[in-house]
C-alpha cells in the first residue's frame, strides 16, 4: 500500500497570488481553504485560482527574466 503523505499548505506563497486574495478569510473559499492546513500531495491551498497580473507585475517579471 502506498504512503500517504501529508504537505503543510503554504498560504504565505499562495494566497498573495490567488485571485480570492481581497476577499475576507472567514467567506467561502478562502473559509475553506484556511480550515484545511495540509493536502495530500501538493502544498497548494484546495482552492487556489492563479489571479491576473497587474501591469506593473509583468514588466517586473520580464525585466527578472532578461536578467
Amino acid at each position: 500500500m502506498p504512503e500517504v503523505r501529508e504537505h503543510i499548505v503554504e498560504f504565505d506563497i499562495y494566497c498573495p497570488n490567488c485571485k480570492f486574495k481581497d476577499k475576507e478569510d472567514w467567506k467561502d473559499p478562502c473559509h475553506t481553504c484556511l480550515s484545511m492546513p495540509t493536502m495530500e500531495h501538493s502544498r497548494k491551498p484546495a482552492y487556489f485560482e492563479q489571479r491576473e497580473l497587474t501591469k506593473k507585475e509583468k514588466a517586473e517579471l520580464k525585466k527578472k527574466k532578461k536578467g
